[in-house]
């Protein structure tokens, strides 16, 4: 997720208490409306970050002083969970953030060129790298850290991370979770869409073509310092996070391509899904509320649950908790590329486009 965008959607939850206002499922569908022609492009870049001695994964307080070193480069502000860095952000939309073990995440705004792209994600590579140098660590563009076993990674101390760490084993075929948060890295290119038919067939032909892709983009196969068995250990681990809210649910979304009710209430459908997963935490008054599972959104919002009721950033967060290939918020996320050298982060921009 863009740290700039979570930042901003956990300043909302925190603000907005609508609890005198029962959350309905058209302020939900009314969330994805976008009647956009202006079309654009954005993309998600994380590199597993390595101390360049070692090759071991980096020391947590390292890539620390390597976003704070960035952010003040490029004068851009900081954001903290509590004391801890855990990204910085610009005005416009463009930020870095660390995911669990402090793999390095470059997000840019969308830009409708792909020239634009290239020339804005190559200046904050470039920069990073030669910050990464002063402190002994390298970047590597692979989709798993080839060498470390989960034991010998440290978590970053973000209240979000450690909350999912102790939920996501426990869920259905969530056995690699911890490998998922600690060892994977991706590449994520975002598209618009410009009304519920536009979202249908952008959604079925990614549904489609996204094996072929994942194939396409496939270079993790090595893992504990030996071949692991698969081409892409990335996809193997994403498959055994949680069923419930990662692989395949768009089965029952697509039912055949010229079903005209499917294709102008895929929003809908795609709801319905999102409504039926459990809920792992809310935030209130910059405070982390855990689920744990204990009830899906549907529940939460017919019932409220622990004194609390939902609220529309409540789903907001809910949603971009929930892990499929294809995502859907106010864009459509592409998400099922192991990470690889930043021209090839191009490269998919330009294959989607």
């Amino acid at each position: 997720m863009n740290i700039f965008k979570e930042k901003q959607l956990e300043n909302k939850a925190n603000a907005y208490n609508c609890d005198f206002k029962k959350l309905k499922l058209k302020d939900i569908k009314d969330f994805y409306k976008t009647n956009s022609t202006d079309l654009t492009l954005g993309v998600e870049y994380e590199r597993i970050s390595l101390d360049k001695n070692t090759l071991k994964t980096a020391p947590v307080y390292k890539v620390q002083k390597i976003v704070e070193q960035m952010a003040y480069s490029l004068d851009w502000t900081i954001l903290y969970d509590d004391n801890v860095v855990i990204g910085a952000f610009d005005e416009i939309g463009n930020s870095i953030s660390l995911e669990p073990a402090c793999q390095l995440e470059i997000s840019l705004k969308p830009y409708k060129n792909i020239e634009d792209i290239e020339k804005k994600l190559f200046e904050i590579v470039d920069l990073s790298n030669q910050i990464a140098k002063i402190y002994d660590v390298v970047f590597l563009s692979t989709g798993v850290n080839p060498i470390d076993d989960i034991e010998d990674i440290e978590l970053l101390n973000k209240k979000r991370y450690l909350i999912m760490d102790k939920y996501l084993p426990y869920s259905q075929n969530g056995e690699l979770s911890q490998k998922m948060m600690r060892k994977t890295a991706g590449i994520q290119v975002n598209i618009d869409y410009f009304n519920n038919s536009d979202l249908y067939y952008k959604l079925k032909l990614l549904n489609q073509i996204s094996p072929y892709i994942m194939g396409l983009s496939a270079n993790s196969v090595f893992e504990n310092n030996s071949l692991s068995g698969y081409k892409s250990t990335r996809a193997h681990i994403w498959h055994y996070t949680d069923n419930d809210r990662c692989n395949y649910f768009y089965n029952d979304i697509f039912d055949g391509l010229n079903n005209f009710k499917t294709r102008f209430n895929v929003v809908s459908s795609y709801v319905e899904k999102i409504l039926e997963i459990p809920i792992i935490y809310i935030v209130r008054d910059n405070k982390i509320i855990p689920f744990n599972g204990k009830v899906n959104f549907r529940e939460f919002m017919k019932n409220g649950y622990m004194g609390y009721y939902a609220t529309l950033n409540d789903y907001i967060l809910h949603q971009s908790l929930c892990f499929p290939d294809i995502r859907v918020k106010k864009y459509i996320e592409i998400r099922n590329h192991d990470s690889a050298e930043t021209k090839y982060a191009i490269a998919y921009c330009a294959l989607y486009k």
